[in-house]
């Protein structure tokens, strides 16, 4: 049977070690993105808040994913002349999509962390 897995779930445990390494994660994302953060906050069209997700996702990614990060970076670089290779275009699509998987599991965790620990939260987002 399907997982019934919902929002409502109790959040996963997670150590005040970890959560202060999501916490920084989370400080430097916001310092680093700040532009992509804008781009998606006041994107109007379609097509300008899907460029802006992909934006936000990539620049978060390097921090939250370096691994899936630089996994897409790698493709994108590989495959940068060849616009009309269909193989190289599917490529950059599956570690685009391996990416935003990555990002949106540590985001979940973040949230997590974030609501077993605020105080540890709230200290790194005022160094940062």
């Amino acid at each position: 049977e399907a997982s019934t897995e919902t929002t409502t779930a109790a959040p996963a445990a997670i150590s005040k070690t970890e959560a202060a390494e999501v916490a920084s994660s989370f400080s430097k994302i916001l310092s680093s993105c700040r532009d992509r953060k804008a781009d998606l906050q006041s994107c109007d069209s379609e097509e300008e808040c899907r460029r802006a997700f992909m934006g936000m996702t990539v620049c978060a990614g390097q921090f939250m994913c370096p691994l899936q990060h630089s996994s897409l970076m790698a493709s994108l670089e590989n495959h940068s002349g060849e616009a009309n290779d269909e193989m190289g275009e599917a490529k950059i699509d599956t570690a685009f999509q391996v990416l935003g998987e990555c990002v949106a599991n540590y985001d979940k965790r973040a949230k997590d962390a974030r609501e077993q620990f605020p105080e540890v939260f709230d200290e790194a987002l005022k160094k940062g």
